[in-house]
């Protein structure tokens, strides 16, 4: 519908920075080390 939108509307994209998130020893980052995955998109 044409108008003027009066609820607020979440962004769509925005940064986030894993590295900031995953502690230096997760048991992922010891994963990721031997995982090639540059084939996935």
């Amino acid at each position: 519908m044409m108008g003027h939108q009066t609820d607020s509307q979440d962004k769509l994209f925005y940064s986030f920075n894993l590295e900031a998130y995953v502690p230096q020893q997760h048991l992922l980052r010891g994963i990721n080390q031997f995982l090639d995955l540059s084939d996935l998109r």
